[in-house]
């Protein structure tokens, strides 16, 4: 309840929330404003509304509106009034007056959840909690009818509420907050259309009644708006106190963290933006997050009637510090009132009886790049009360991609794997597990590779994921690189496990024999379908004759390693060892085995490193063997 506006109410709506295409809606607000989003174009036109605050509206999937509520009267999109539309629990003059939700499993009915004003203090109802009614479309021709009215399901709150998705995409959570108290109530509208709950959080600060002269005074904490980030993660509200009923106002914001699976508010962070008493004069009123939710932005209306002393404060919601990261955006607003997303991306400002909005362009961008405009979308008709509707971002609208959270893997042929799965349920809804092992707990004991499903049934849905494990068996098979004498046949024996063996040389079984210098690998698949591979160096070497060069030597005089000769351990029938510098030139050349080099004829500067070529010829037992080796030697004084 604001002191100074007249309470003239008819209808109002809010269009581009539930079931509405992107970019598309019509909004509703204010003493006959609206606002058409269309394909990204906007135009504005004269409306049927006449109301000072909260107000909201589901649209169909052409963004067409199907009722209106300003949380009093329900009137029908042929713009009469519903048979039994009126006298609900809202107040045309709650900051929040009414948010809809749709049944999650029938389109024709909606829930309206109402705030009443100032804590229900003035409510000709006498309700003074948050309450619900029902809207049936199916009735009354296809225009709606009030099923049912004003069912209470709090005791007293503030005129804040919001919804958002539930984590499992389907189900929506309803948020209000109470009076004189800190606690944040949330309930569930579940896939059956059930309402569940409250979540009861005691978080942020008490929205308190406060001493004062006027005993309407301290229930202007109570005003002020709440909202719910696009990705369910976060909670901010802002609400303001006052000394009087005109000047003295100080200005709260919470900023709290939100579980879309539980419906938990816990704290976070505490701001508050002082009034001094007298001439200065801060109430936070309005409140939203981005349409991604990277910002977050306050409206304070400032002193009443004198306008041009609203500000506009805007928070990155990704910085470190995010008190620090605090941008004034302006401040030097008429009266402000609500900001909200709109359809086309952008945000919109309620100016108290203006004939414009104001304006972000550009929400997502920090600083005065977000593009501030004083007079974003003027009016041809009507004016701007404090008002604009309650759209909540639905959000998420599945599930989420791989609800249960299974991939294929691997598993060590011979251990267990344990594999759990991630269900995306409600609070309220027991869930039935059963893993095509027989087991029926979220863990379950994987045995041996194989094709298997889980399924898992909540309240409203059947999930099945299909994953494959595969079996990956020991690492090490064949053991380490082996060096062998040539003419001396190597065996290769792998571990004598039943299954498949396929070797590189296209033989089976886990035993092989070889007799040439290679890499042999071996791969397997077990009884169990493990699969198990591994490789290893095999190196036949000259045993029966052997022989050595050293790769340096010092020819500096101390009769230690003075000089260079090819060694062996057996008898050779023909020898040639030769030396040979950088570009070709022979430096070193003996048919004699027992000639050793000396570096001398290396030249003036022999230090180096030199090439040579060693060819020889030995009996092998059976006949001539020639061999040539190639390497190189290092010259050191």
């Amino acid at each position: 309840m604001r002191a100074r506006i007249p309470a003239i109410v008819l209808v109002t709506g809010m269009c581009g929330a539930a079931g509405a295409q992107p970019g598309s809606g019509t909004w509703f607000f204010g003493f006959g404003g609206s606002i058409a989003f269309q394909g990204g174009a906007v135009t504005t036109s004269a409306g049927a509304l006449f109301t000072q605050e909260g107000c909201a509206s589901p649209c169909d999937a052409a963004g067409d509106p199907l009722f209106f509520t300003n949380g009093e009267v329900v009137i029908a999109r042929n713009s009469v009034q519903m048979p039994n539309g009126f006298g609900l629990a809202g107040s045309f003059s709650s900051t929040q007056s009414a948010v809809v939700v749709p049944f999650p499993d029938d389109p024709d009915r909606y829930y309206i959840f109402t705030t009443p004003a100032m804590a229900g203090a003035f409510s000709p109802l006498g309700i003074t909690g948050l309450a619900f009614s029902i809207v049936d479309m199916s009735l009354n021709n296809g225009f709606g009818d009030v099923t049912v009215k004003n069912q209470v399901l709090t005791g007293a709150v503030t005129e804040k509420l919001t919804a958002v998705r539930h984590a499992n995409g389907r189900d929506v959570w309803v948020v209000a907050h109470a009076w004189d108290s800190a606690d944040y109530f949330a309930f569930l509208v579940t896939c059956g259309g059930a309402i569940e709950g409250p979540v009861t959080s005691t978080a942020g600060r008490v929205m308190p009644f406060l001493p004062g002269p006027d005993p309407v005074i301290p229930l202007y904490a109570s005003t002020g708006a709440m909202d719910i980030s696009p990705d369910g993660s976060m909670l901010a509200a802002t609400w303001a106190t006052v000394q009087d009923g005109n000047i003295g106002g100080s200005s709260f914001l919470d900023i709290l963290h939100f579980n879309d699976t539980t419906g938990v508010v816990s704290d976070w962070l505490a701001i508050t933006h002082p009034g001094n008493g007298a001439v200065l004069d801060v109430r936070g009123y309005g409140m939203a997050f981005s349409p991604a939710g990277s910002k977050l932005y306050q409206t304070e209306f400032g002193r009443l009637g004198f306008p041009g002393q609203g500000i506009m404060r805007q928070y990155d919601m990704t910085a470190a510090d995010i008190p620090a990261s605090e941008f004034i955006v302006t401040q030097s607003l008429p009266e402000a009132g609500l900001v909200q997303a709109a359809p086309d991306g952008t945000m919109l400002i309620a100016l108290l009886q203006s004939d414009s909005l104001a304006g972000i362009h550009f929400p997502e961008v920090a600083g005065a790049g977000c593009g501030f405009d004083p007079s974003q979308v003027q009016l041809s008709a009507g004016s701007s009360m404090w008002g604009l509707p309650n759209d909540w971002d639905p959000g998420r609208s599945d599930p989420p991609a791989d609800p249960l959270g299974l991939a294929d893997t691997t598993l060590q042929c011979g251990d267990t794997l344990f594999l759990r799965v991630r269900v995306v349920a409600n609070p309220f809804e027991a869930v039935d597990v059963l893993w095509s092992t027989g087991a029926t707990t979220v863990e379950a004991a994987i045995p041996a590779p194989g094709a298997y499903w889980v399924r898992a049934i909540t309240g409203c849905d059947t999930l099945t994921d299909a994953f494959v494990v595969a079996g990956s068996g020991p690492a090490d098979l064949l053991g380490a690189d082996i060096r062998a004498c040539a003419g001396d046949p190597v065996e290769l024996a792998a571990p004598d496990i039943p299954g498949l063996w396929t070797w590189s040389t296209g033989d089976t079984g886990h035993v092989i024999t070889v007799a040439a210098t290679g890499r042999y690998r071996v791969d397997l698949v077990d009884s169990l379908g493990c699969h198990a591979s591994d490789s290893l160096e095999v190196t036949f070497e000259n045993c029966r004759c052997r022989v050595f060069v050293p790769n340096a030597f010092t020819p500096n005089g101390d009769d230690i390693n003075d000089s260079w000769k090819a060694e062996h351990d057996c008898l050779l029938e023909a020898f040639r060892l030769t030396v040979f510098d950088r570009w070709g030139r022979v430096l070193f050349d003996a048919d004699d085995d027992a000639t050793a080099w000396n570096g001398a004829t290396a030249g003036e500067d022999p230090l180096g490193v030199y090439s040579y070529l060693l060819t020889y010829t030995f009996w092998n037992g059976h006949d001539d063997e020639r061999r040539s080796v190639r390497g190189s030697v290092t010259l050191v004084r």
